[in-house]
């Protein structure tokens, strides 16, 4: 037995070897690195188990006309990351094999059967080895789990039962050992994988915040040729992609990298693909030359990923994002998805720059309140945390902070409904509660139509000071209440009343004159929506703080409706 032990570990060695090979590969990479695996590629996963598990069946050793092998760590470890389908597809295709090749006695059917069965349990337990934190004590266990399956089938099925038991008490033992290390072995490299592939997205993060510092400049002069092209090469160069470019509606205004030869700036947009993301905004993915649908045969761009620019809620243009080799990931997706976030960004700030000199200063003031340098920098800090241990939280928290960021680019001008300001309220709350935790608590009592019609940024200003200023203040903190509601005054005309209400540190009397007399810098959202709800409803509106140290404060913005 000791004899047959050391054999099978010299196999399982072989088997770790050429998984080892095949898991350096940038193909390999890209699938695992994916959350969710298309129907083709857990159908290619399932058929690169199942010739792992292939060659551990012609590696194995005779024995009593049987075969004692590792075919197991195939279709276990694709059952175990690739899911149900997976597992399936390599136990019936190695399973199969074993049955139908003429190469090892009175055992293959057994072997068959068992080899299936084991890609089948895997798979069942994909999900939940995926979400386990401890995955390769999970493997050594599934291993040790399914081996003894396959102990049990063999003397189920094999005839004479004798020879089958005999054998079985043999091969058992070392089987089971080696073959469960050697999953367990094979799922510790793949882990090691997933954990480079998150370093990388860190690293990659960092580089996207020092892009948006980039561009910052670039674009200040709005999006033209120049600033475009010096955008591209600035992305090019913080980034692994292989070729950008920048479109605005109609032509090509920058073109950097691969198959600059004949993407040419000022050409007509062609591609079917970017007509359709100007026209809908979706990002659309192309994952080979013939989707991107450049006409020149000796283009070497092989995927791409194509991204709206936004000023405002028009499209001004689309990024497109290039490689000649690899796919496209879901990490590439998502950082085209920031940078296109970061452009619009700077391109809404450009516009409302040169409408500066037509607005009134209490506009102006209002846009600068919202725009707050530590709130966007802890915040990314925040996601940059959790990019290694909480992936889902980090792409829900970048998406709040973007959609955040995007309503306060927004005109103060005109009205938009009140679930819409609701939105932009919850989105702030979402940014603050993932640096924060179960510290900020809100409730909402709402009981007016929410299509109501009010100023833009006229709730989350004030829902911001009582967050810095009331709650945050308190080591516990607390807890704000957001009230709106309707009432008619003596002559039966209709009003909405917003109240926002905290249990925090509150504001004595002396700051809060200070406070209402516009000379405290730190209080320029509330003199902000004082101004312009003065401006905007004239007498009828009225903006009142109430406020007790110690006990909290009360915000009451009261304004008429139609």
């Amino acid at each position: 037995m000791l004899e047959l032990l050391i054999q099978l570990v010299y196999r399982v060695g072989l088997i770790i070897m050429i998984g080892l090979v095949f898991s350096r590969t940038r193909a390999f990479k890209n699938i695992i690195a994916k959350k969710e695996m298309t129907i083709p590629e857990k159908i290619t996963m399932g058929i690169i188990f199942a010739l792992l598990s292939i060659v551990g069946t012609y590696s194995g050793i005779k024995y009593q006309g049987a075969i004692v092998n590792t075919r197991v760590i195939g279709v276990a470890v694709g059952g175990l990351l690739g899911g149900p389908l997976v597992g399936l597809i390599a136990g019936i295709l190695a399973g199969g094999h074993r049955f139908l090749i003429d190469i090892g006695g009175f055992t293959a059917l057994a072997c068959g059967i068992s080899t299936c069965t084991e890609g089948i349990v895997a798979g069942a337990l994909s999900k939940r080895f995926r979400a386990s934190s401890y995955k390769i004590p999970y493997a050594l266990v599934v291993g040790v789990l399914l081996e003894s399956l396959q102990m049990l089938i063999l003397i189920l099925v094999a005839k004479p039962f004798e020879d089958a038991m005999d054998l079985m008490l043999v091969i058992s033992f070392p089987m089971i050992l080696v073959n469960s290390c050697g999953i367990a072995l094979f799922v510790s490299i793949i882990s090691n994988i997933q954990s480079l592939s998150g370093i990388q997205a860190k690293y990659r993060a960092r580089q996207a915040l020092l892009l948006a510092d980039k561009t910052t400049q670039s674009l200040r002069e709005g999006l033209n040729r120049e600033s475009a092209k010096l955008t591209a090469r600035q992305i090019l160069s913080a980034t692994d992609f292989e070729a950008i470019a920048i479109t605005n509606t109609t032509e090509v205004l920058a073109h950097v990298g691969a198959a600059s030869d004949h993407h040419k700036v000022g050409m007509t947009i062609m591609t079917q693909l970017t007509k359709i993301v100007l026209k809908s905004g979706e990002v659309k993915v192309a994952q080979n030359k013939e989707t991107i649908g450049c006409p020149n045969r000796k283009c070497h761009l092989s995927s791409a990923v194509i991204v709206p620019i936004w000023e405002g809620d028009v499209i001004k243009g689309t990024l497109k994002f290039y490689r000649t080799k690899d796919v496209i990931s879901d990490l590439d997706i998502e950082i085209a998805k920031g940078l296109s976030n970061i452009l619009s960004t700077q391109l809404w700030i450009t516009d409302l720059e040169r409408q500066s000199k037509l607005a009134l200063n209490a506009e102006i003031k209002a846009l600068q309140a919202q725009i707050n340098p530590h709130f966007l920098f802890n915040s990314l800090n925040v996601v940059i945390s959790l990019i290694r241990t909480d992936p889902q939280k980090a792409r829900e928290v970048l998406l709040d902070l973007s959609e955040f960021f995007r309503k306060n680019m927004q005109s103060l001008k005109g009205e938009i409904a009140i679930r819409d300001e609701l939105v932009h309220v919850e989105k702030y709350i979402s940014v603050c509660k993932a640096r924060f935790g179960e510290k900020i608590q809100v409730q909402y009592e709402i009981s007016v139509d929410q299509s109501t019609r009010i100023l833009p940024l006229l709730i989350q200003p004030i829902v911001e000071n009582a967050v810095l200023h009331g709650i945050l203040q308190k080591p516990e903190g607390g807890n704000i209440k957001v009230l709106i509601h309707n009432f008619t005054n003596a002559d039966q005309e209709a009003f909405v009343k917003i109240q926002v209400l905290d249990d925090g540190v509150g504001i004595g009397k002396e700051k809060l004159n200070t406070i209402l007399s516009g000379e405290l810098s730190e209080s320029i959202g509330f003199v902000n929506v004082m101004q312009r709800i003065e401006k905007h409803y004239g007498p009828k509106g009225a903006f009142k703080i109430d406020s007790q140290v110690g006990q909290g404060t009360c915000v009451s913005i009261t304004f008429p409706v139609e």
